[in-house]
């Protein structure tokens, strides 16, 4: 799987599961396959069994409703971030999955609240300060979408930042009306070749 030969990694995980059907990290790993080829649903049904081998893994909790997600089973999404906040409530995983579930929902006050949750546990979380960025355009909070923007951008070291991340934020600028500062953003990101059209 590391090095990207998913149909050989099949097939050794395969002869691990029927070598020994109760290897609960061989069938998570069998699922992470799964997924990759789309089979979301072999894939979950695999990590159900995981999990029941593993005496309830949280974190097999939480990528299952994932995978739930992913397939639009809000209601098993949801079902499973419950279970995993039972067993853990200071999982960022777990927050940040109940905090999509509220999105997909179309909550966005609630998934807020949970996706700022997540990141409390896990402030340096990349994907977290995006979405989180990107929910508070939603809430028409663009003061607050640029701090999350700003923070994302402090987790690269600088002159690494990704254009496309510059970019975002001068479009962010430009809806708080500081064209100068958005300019520079602007052209900062094309300096990198992430100037969009």
């Amino acid at each position: 799987m590391q090095r990207g030969d998913w149909q050989q990694a099949e097939l050794m995980l395969a002869d691990a599961i029927e070598s020994c059907p109760v290897d609960a990290q061989a069938r998570s790993y069998y699922a992470d396959v799964l997924a990759n080829r789309g089979e979301l649903d072999l894939a979950i049904a695999q990590l159900e069994v995981a999990r029941d081998l593993s005496a309830g893994d949280p974190d097999l909790i939480v990528r299952t409703g994932q995978m739930h997600l992913r397939l639009g089973q809000i209601n098993q999404a949801e079902t499973r971030a419950a279970m995993a906040l039972r067993a853990t409530p200071d999982s960022a995983d777990a927050w940040a999955l109940r905090g999509r579930v509220w999105l997909a929902r179309g909550d966005f006050p609630r998934a807020l609240a949970d996706l700022q949750r997540a990141l409390g546990y896990r402030p340096n979380d990349r994907q977290l300060l995006g979405e989180l960025a990107d929910l508070y355009l939603r809430l028409n909070k663009p003061e607050q979408a640029l701090l999350s923007l700003q923070t994302l951008v402090d987790t690269y070291p600088t002159g690494e930042e990704p254009p496309d991340l510059l970019h975002r934020q001068g479009e962010v600028l430009q809806r708080l009306e500081r064209p100068e500062d958005a300019a520079a953003r602007f052209a900062e990101a094309a300096r990198r070749g992430g100037a969009r059209r």
